[in-house]
């Protein structure tokens, strides 16, 4: 095999123990604004009890009820979480009235 490279090679391939250590870049500083702080859980949207944990259900709603839940959550600048968790607060007070 010949010492010296091919020509259209040239640029990329050297003769054994003669290439020059590649050399880092120096990495580039950026800076990064720290993460707002969270805010604490309004009161009311705490769970009852002294209980710490939430528990996780799927809602199953038509059409009509989904837009129309949407609608007024943007009104009444709720989330959707919100506005079910009311209903659901209602509806069980108003089993505890009978």
């Amino acid at each position: 095999m010949s010492e010296k490279p091919s020509s259209s090679l040239s640029g990329l391939i050297s003769i054994k123990g003669s290439a020059a250590a590649a050399t880092p870049a120096k990495p580039e500083l950026v800076k990064i604004e720290p993460a707002p702080l969270l805010k604490p859980m309004p009161e009311k949207s705490q769970p009852k009890g002294g209980q710490s944990y939430w528990k996780a259900m799927t809602v199953k709603l038509n059409r009509d009820q989904y837009v129309d839940l949407k609608i007024h959550g943007v009104k009444l600048n709720k989330s959707s979480q919100d506005c079910i968790s009311e209903a659901i607060d209602m509806w069980l007070a108003a089993q505890s009235a009978d």
